[in-house]
């Protein structure tokens, strides 16, 4: 058992948030109900938090971008540089610099690693938003886009009748 410094009320040692340093069990001086409490009410304390993770994001694009690309992708941002730099900078379908100044995507293979995430041995090139979707939405499956490019030459735009 254990009081509370800001409740005063005697409480099993459970209730207390812990730190370990050095190898050693500290147990913090108020209990997690009024640490949350007080927390709470501090909501300039979370405001501010959040402003400044905003500000050293503007600040530091590149420091984010290259965790992302190593949580996602798991390449480093020289790696991913480097590729850009091997594709001159631009979409590996379509040849174009990407848009509405975003970064080119990491295009990876879903049939090794479905989802956002890849193990990184089934990267393929980068591509513009716009291929990558297309990609996506046509399942990865090359018979379904030659199907597409089928249809794309035999039916022409139109009124329908």
């Amino acid at each position: 058992m254990r009081t509370c410094r800001i409740c005063k009320i005697k409480k099993p040692i459970q209730s207390f948030r812990t730190r370990q340093q050095y190898g050693k069990r500290y147990y913090y001086y108020e209990c997690k109900t009024c640490y949350n409490e007080r927390i709470r009410k501090d909501l300039t304390l979370k405001v501010k938090r959040t402003l400044s993770k905003k500000q050293d994001r503007k600040e530091n694009p590149e420091k984010y971008r290259g965790y992302e690309l190593k949580k996602r992708h798991r390449i480093t941002l020289d790696t991913y540089s480097k590729k850009l730099e091997e594709q001159g900078g631009v979409c590996a379908i379509c040849s174009e610099k990407n848009s509405n100044n975003r970064n080119l995507t990491v295009d990876h293979s879903h049939l090794c690693c479905p989802g956002e995430t890849s193990c990184g041995k089934c990267l393929r090139g980068l591509l513009c938003h716009s291929c990558n979707s297309g990609i996506g939405g046509l399942r990865d499956d090359i018979n379904i886009l030659y199907k597409a490019i089928e249809y794309l030459n035999k039916v022409k735009p139109g009124i329908w009748q």
